[in-house]
């Protein structure tokens, strides 16, 4: 009887399997993980419910998403890019000439409409140039800007290698892969052109604490789909009445995003937000999760929830333990900040003034294109078998931050910098102060500017300087409150120390953190970047990154630094290599895989 049972269970395993799907894994060897990620179109989301039924768009590797990556602190990453997409018109060429040519840094209002696609049509979104443009940014790493240098992009047919030693003191943990080409953010998310990384191997690596080593490793990347009329990728989501989107899990439909579990399996869920907008709020029904980790790092102590809430950019790591049978459907909720009844909505849609014009029989509510409730995927849990596996612990610690991150929350600020994410209604809209209407200069303004410190973005126009090897005290603001922004810092993690001017009881290290109430005073780090570098940070939500809210730093260098190298007392620098060789994709060419 035992033997049928035990048969019988095998079998409904093999069923089940086909639909538990992982991203493909390649992990370093030796010290060196050398991988080819080639961007090519791919069918994929059958039966997507509006367009044609499908999604093509770009993808690596022909696959839903990207491979996961696993490296080891001091490993050497060697990534080939390869762009196998179209080359882009003519004039989204000279487009992207005119902006890396420093001949026109003083064009600061023709630059900023260029590079966030504000014309010819305002931020609607619908004539947005550059599609094809593709580069990589490795999004909670500490990789140099140098050597990712998301300012370029490669063309339809060109390739370049990226190459670099990770620091042997880098913290373990969960980051994630994307496109990052200014102005086209939204468009590869919705593409689900992205894939994880993962750094492990070390004592502060949470997979090695008792009572999540023992647990089944499951990666989730959760966000949206949304297609043309043709089956290619939406540009972007609109802010309202844009309700022809869909959620997607590692690039799949919920439908597809089935997991099955034995009753009694404790599952550790690493989740990463590609969402394009706003935060994603996730419940199981009849059961509550066990959060660790986030952005990478071990949380000051576990913490349980009933719903995980995740912004853009952001990682989360939770532990669920599956102990009644059953089918259990994850589900996303909607999302609309209280502008939730027609008379809210009719409000908030006559903001700006000059801004949109709606018809009073528009004016329903839901009116935010989030305000939308869907599944995110289904989990089955089957029954026991009679020699199923005892109940595990769940953690009780976890690992305390490295010495790197106690060493720098320690280390005394140089300086005290507000940053604010501005929404400015109207016009002018921040430096755009004058434009006219012709056949050369089509430009309409945005209804609303989403800018920093009042700037939109503008890649020569820096907003001032941070010392290379300091720390500094931020005061991030949202202007005005209420509105959410993803803050997102490149190759340096921050500390949050105030949330709306209250201390946090126990200070937390994270690269992107929602400001959704007034403010946070966070304590930011420099000690991965040198003089001549560029700080950038922005608005995590890719349709707010693409039309403007995004800034830089420039990086100077430190006295200090400059005293120790003449004393024979440099820090020790991991090395940094960058063989981007640009080239045409040949019939001929060798490709490394």
């Amino acid at each position: 009887m035992k033997f049928f049972a035990a048969l019988v269970y095998l079998l409904s395993q093999a069923t089940f399997s086909e639909s538990y799907y992982q991203p493909n894994e390649l992990k370093s060897k030796n010290g060196k993980l050398e991988v080819t990620l080639e961007v090519g179109m791919l069918k994929s989301l059958d039966g997507f419910p509006y367009g044609p039924g499908y999604r093509y768009a770009p993808a690596y590797n022909g696959e839903t998403i990207g491979p996961t990556l696993r490296v080891k602190p001091g490993d050497t990453l060697i990534v080939h890019l390869i762009n196998n997409l179209d080359p882009v018109s003519e004039q989204d060429h000279a487009n992207y000439e005119y902006l890396l040519d420093p001949a026109n840094k003083d064009d600061d209002i023709g630059v900023t409409i260029l590079a966030n696609r504000l014309t010819p049509i305002g931020n609607i979104g619908a004539s947005i140039w550059g599609l094809n443009y593709i580069n990589i940014h490795f999004h909670g790493l500490h990789i140099p800007p140098k050597v990712e240098a998301i300012e370029t992009a490669l063309n339809g047919g060109e390739s370049k290698t990226l190459t670099w030693q990770f620091p042997h003191d880098q913290e373990p943990g969960l980051a994630w892969f994307h496109d990052h080409y200014h102005g086209t953010n939204a468009f590869s998310y919705l593409a689900s052109l992205y894939g994880f990384i993962v750094v492990e191997g070390t004592d502060n690596d949470i997979t090695k604490v008792r009572g999540i080593r023992d647990a089944e490793e499951v990666f989730l990347m959760v966000g949206e789909a949304m297609v043309n009329e043709d089956g290619t990728a939406r540009p972007t989501i609109g802010f309202y009445f844009d309700f022809e989107w869909m959620h997607v899990t590692n690039g799949r439909l919920a439908s597809e995003s089935v997991f099955n579990f034995e009753a009694g399996t404790k599952v550790l869920f690493r989740m990463a937000s590609a969402t394009v907008e706003p935060t994603i709020t996730l419940s199981l029904p009849d059961h509550s999760f066990l959060v660790v980790a986030r952005d990478g790092l071990p949380l000051p102590k576990p913490e349980k929830v009933d719903a995980i809430e995740i912004s853009g950019g952001g990682r989360v790591e939770f532990l669920v333990v599956f102990d009644q049978p059953g089918t259990f459907v994850m589900k996303r909720a909607a999302w609309n900040v209280g502008i939730n009844t027609p008379e809210i909505c009719a409000g908030s849609l006559s903001y700006p003034p000059q801004g949109f014009v709606v018809p009073p029989e528009a004016i329903t509510a839901p009116c935010l294109s989030y305000d939308k409730e869907q599944d995110a995927l289904t989990i089955n849990v089957l029954e026991k078998p009679a020699y199923g596996k005892p109940p595990h612990p769940l953690p009780k610690a976890l690992p305390p931050y490295s010495h790197r991150l106690r060493k720098l929350a320690k280390t005394e600020p140089v300086d005290h910098k507000t940053i604010t994410f501005d929404l400015q209604p109207g016009f002018p809209i921040f430096q755009i102060d004058t434009y006219e209407v012709n056949e050369e200069n089509p430009f309409i303004p945005p209804g609303v500017g989403l800018g920093i410190n009042e700037r939109l973005w503008n890649p020569f126009i820096s907003a001032g300087n941070v010392m290379a090897n300091t720390c500094e005290t931020w005061d991030v603001v949202s202007i005005p409150p209420r509105a959410e922004h993803p803050f997102h810092t490149h190759t340096a993690n921050f500390q949050v120390r105030k949330i709306d001017g209250v201390d946090v009881e126990h200070p937390f290290w994270v690269d992107t953190y929602p400001i959704l109430g007034s403010n946070i005073t966070i304590h930011v780090c420099f000690d991965r970047l040198e003089a001549g570098d560029k700080a950038l940070f922005h608005c995590h939500m890719p349709t707010h990154l693409d039309k403007g809210m995004a800034a830089f730093f420039d990086v100077v260098e430190n006295p200090a630094d400059k005293n120790n190298a003449k004393k024979g007392g440099g820090r020790k620098k991991a090395k940094r290599v960058n063989r981007a060789k640009k080239g045409k994709v040949g019939k001929n060419k060798k490709r490394h895989h």
